[in-house]
């Protein structure tokens, strides 16, 4: 299973990037909605699991809220490998312009 990583510093107090964080998929769910399904999260402290079907794949992953970073993991399933480069680009311009 191909995992991304992406770890975005910031210089926010933990809350406000949690807060921005928060939106993101309130965000994606608006723009994505006829493409994205059965999206869940939890939020446990400064930890969100998270998980969602995109094009009919299942997709999971978690972040974390840091003093000074956000750590976005994400488990993709084998047949997006293709587009893992893509997929990490784009988390990270998108988390960079949150929490910037």
């Amino acid at each position: 299973m191909p995992i991304v990583n992406v770890s975005v510093p910031h210089q926010l107090e933990i809350e406000e990037a949690k807060r921005r964080i928060q939106g993101l998929i309130a965000d994606a769910r608006k723009q994505f909605g006829h493409q994205v399904s059965d999206v869940r999260e939890q939020w446990n402290g400064d930890r969100n699991d998270f998980g969602f079907r995109a094009l009919g794949m299942a997709v999971d992953g978690c972040m974390e809220v840091e003093p000074g970073s956000v750590n976005i993991r994400l488990n993709l399933p084998l047949a997006a490998l293709p587009l893992k480069g893509k997929i990490e680009q784009k988390i990270e311009e998108n988390a960079r312009t949150l929490l910037a």
